[in-house]
């Protein structure tokens, strides 16, 4: 795999966007300075953008998932400055229908950006992007470890690395086609936050359409209801059960390949699967268990059977 990072101003704009129409999601107590300040200048026009977007039937699916969709056409965004429409479709099927859902975007993009002081804030904040992108550089040999453990087949794909200031704290995003990743990475503290995040958003280029495959056999739509009702977490960000199977290989997976990470949460590793499978991720404790005990196999062998584990749980709940 090739690694590089890039701090993006199209994706600035995008979270700018989010921002001013009421994506206010964040896992601290406080929003970064860079987002903070974003927010605070554009706040006077969130009702006209809101309405604006409303009216284009747009507004909700912008906000669905803390932008998620918007994240899922930005690599095929004409606003893009690298756009290139040589991309290939996306991995999964619910990233392919997000460009469907935001068709026409791209105007609003554009004249959210022109209206508006976004190159101005951009040239601003471009300092702290380039320390985060900074960051982000040094855990690329970590996830050149990674990559060592795949197929032959991943050999030739192209990851970008872009940090996402005006995102949650901690929160992550990728988008995957047969022959490029983008990571999406929010602002992080420190290395070992990156190097977590980096490593989780970078599982799901695997993680994902193994989940969303191994659905094809049986129709478990019917658990949706239950587990957004019942599971906080699952109503607010998983939509779908392969996303929501996914997520629960990919932490697991993640608490495997980057013990630290664990160690910073509990004091017990035996707390591990109790506190995941509680808070909604149904399968945790079988996929945990299993990719701790495995020999040295191909990464993705691992991850497609901890996917069928997850979904055997899942039949059986």
């Amino acid at each position: 795999m090739n690694f590089a990072v890039r701090e993006d101003r199209s994706l600035f704009v995008a979270f700018a966007l989010l921002n001013a129409i009421g994506y206010n999601s964040e896992s601290g107590l406080h929003f970064s300075d860079v987002r903070k300040d974003v927010r605070l200048s554009l706040a006077a026009h969130a009702a006209n953008w809101r309405h604006k977007l409303d009216c284009e039937g747009l507004l909700e699916p912008l906000l669905r998932s803390g932008g998620a969709m918007l994240m899922d056409v930005l690599p095929y965004s004409s606003f893009r400055d690298d756009f290139s429409r040589q991309i290939e479709e996306c991995s999964t099927n619910w990233q392919r229908a997000s460009r469907s859902a935001l068709n026409g975007i791209d105007k609003w993009l554009s004249a959210f950006s022109s209206e508006l002081p976004l190159e101005s804030l951009w040239i601003k904040h471009r300092k702290s992007y380039e320390t985060a992108a900074s960051l982000l550089g040094s855990v690329i040999p970590r996830l050149q470890s990674l990559a060592a453990r795949c197929s032959d087949e991943n050999h030739n794909v192209s990851v970008q690395l872009e940090p996402n200031l005006l995102d949650a704290h901690g929160r992550g995003y990728s988008v995957s086609t047969p022959g490029q990743t983008w990571l999406y990475l929010g602002p992080l503290k420190n290395l070992m936050e990156a190097e977590t995040l980096a490593v989780h958003e970078l599982l799901h280029r695997w993680v994902d359409p193994a989940s969303e495959h191994v659905l094809l056999t049986d129709d478990l739509s019917e658990l949706m209801p239950r587990a957004k009702a019942q599971f906080r977490i699952v109503a607010e960000s998983y939509p779908e059960v392969a996303i929501w199977l996914g997520e629960t290989v990919v932490r697991a997976a993640t608490a495997w390949l980057v013990p630290k990470s664990v160690e910073v949460m509990f004091s017990n590793e035996d707390e591990l699967p109790i506190f995941w499978e509680r808070a909604g991720f149904i399968g945790f404790s079988d996929a945990y268990a299993y990719v701790i005990n495995e020999p040295k196999r191909s990464l993705e062998d691992v991850l497609s059977d901890a996917v069928l584990l997850v979904y055997e749980r899942l039949q059986r709940w």
